[in-house]
């Protein structure tokens, strides 16, 4: 694997016969942010399951993601739910899971 620094910050990554080129570095320097499981997620927010299932259906709770039949929640997001800061814009649109 090869990396080619361009004159703007960026780089280019060449490994085989691809080679690809960020169009920007916003995400690279944000640290990622930690997945929440259901046992702490009860924890920090103790309410039922349910409730919690109503919440995301209804779109005043952050929508888990769902990893190998696990829910997980952005720690982010249940910071902002703590803090009353949350709101459906917060949510991050590019989930891959």
């Amino acid at each position: 694997m090869k990396y080619t620094p361009l004159s703007d910050g960026h780089f280019t990554i060449h490994h085989k016969e691809v080679s690809v080129t960020p169009t920007s570095n916003k995400h690279f320097n944000d640290p990622p942010d930690r997945l929440v499981g259901t046992v702490e997620r009860r924890r920090r927010i103790p309410v039922s399951d349910m409730t919690i299932w109503r919440w995301e259906k209804a779109g005043i709770f952050p929508k888990h993601i769902s990893i190998g039949g696990r829910n997980f929640w952005r720690d982010s997001d249940l910071r902002a739910v703590e803090h009353g800061d949350w709101t459906p814009a917060n949510e991050a649109s590019d989930v891959a899971a």
